[in-house]
């Protein structure tokens, strides 16, 4: 992971989250609905964005995760990582 001064990247990930977040806080909706949806959108944005890359998440399970527990969900986030990134690659 490159951790170099990329202000485009982190205004990303800073303006992302309060854009997706606005309405739910306009609307008054209950924190179990508007936080998985925020972490949510703010996901899928992140990956369309190229602000985490696929590489970045692997390395981020490998360094808190065992082995053996990143092969066990592996399955059942693959379609996830599919959705956001678009390839199995």
């Amino acid at each position: 992971m490159g951790f170099g001064l990329r202000v485009k990247t982190y205004a990303k990930a800073v303006v992302l989250p309060l854009i997706l977040s606005t309405p739910f806080w306009v609307l008054k909706l209950p924190p179990f609905v508007g936080v998985p949806a925020i972490l949510t959108n703010s996901f899928l944005s992140y990956a369309k964005l190229g602000v985490i890359t696929r590489r970045d998440l692997g390395e981020m399970a490998e360094a808190l995760l065992s082995k053996d527990t990143v092969m066990k969900i592996y399955p059942y986030v693959r379609p996830i990582l599919r959705i956001a990134y678009g390839t199995d690659g």
